[in-house]
């Protein structure tokens, strides 16, 4: 879990007691996601860096610098090699987990970006904005592909089917909006619950 402490914390699920606290960002931290394999914690602060974390010990593995630009998000893709990053000046850094190195920086959000995903094979990201916008993403060469719109608020979550073939957004305007990627300018149904939508897919 990440606090506004600055701190981040790993519980023991069957005890339901603190097993450690991970101490170093300086600012609260928005975000935490763990790699796919269990053995690594990233943790994003409004502080701008990302950190990893082994898991086994607490230990550092890596910082990572975002020139002080608050991190709302962090994302490992499917096979763990790659770490993004919903920056609140509208970009997505794409990180090689493994190394640190920076492979690719998407930009065309204009605000915010609160939350991404990857598609189930890894090969997507898509990004939502404060803009009212979701892109979604070539993660190999970090090409835009294609930005859909129709939100008339903020959108707060994005996600995919685990076919890949949908994406779920879910805006501060109240609706969930299901995407057809293979005609994607096509809103396959709009959800329109009583509070701020969350789209997640089961």
């Amino acid at each position: 879990s990440g606090s506004d402490d600055a701190t981040v914390r790993l519980w023991r699920v069957d005890l339901g007691s603190e097993a450690s606290a991970l101490l170093g960002h300086t600012q609260p931290v928005t975000s935490v996601g763990f790699s796919p394999d269990g053995e690594i914690l990233a943790s994003g602060s409004l502080d701008g860096t990302v950190r990893l974390w082994r898991v086994s010990d607490g230990g550092l593995i890596l910082e990572l610098t975002n020139e002080s630009v608050g991190v709302r998000w962090v994302a490992f893709s499917p096979d763990g090699v790659t770490l993004a990053v919903a920056l609140a000046d509208g970009t997505v850094p794409l990180w090689a987990a493994g190394t640190g190195t920076l492979l690719h920086t998407l930009a065309g959000h204009i605000g915010s970006v609160g939350r991404i995903a990857f598609s189930p094979d890894g090969r997507l990201l898509a990004s939502a904005g404060s803009d009212q916008t979701i892109r979604v993403w070539n993660v190999e060469d970090g090409a835009l592909l294609t930005s859909l719109e129709g939100h008339t608020g903020s959108v707060i979550s994005v996600a995919f089917s685990p076919d890949g073939t949908r994406l779920a957004s879910g805006s501060l305007d109240g609706t969930v909006r299901l995407w057809g990627l293979t005609a994607p300018q096509t809103v396959a149904a709009t959800i329109t619950p009583d509070f701020e939508a969350i789209a997640r897919f089961a």
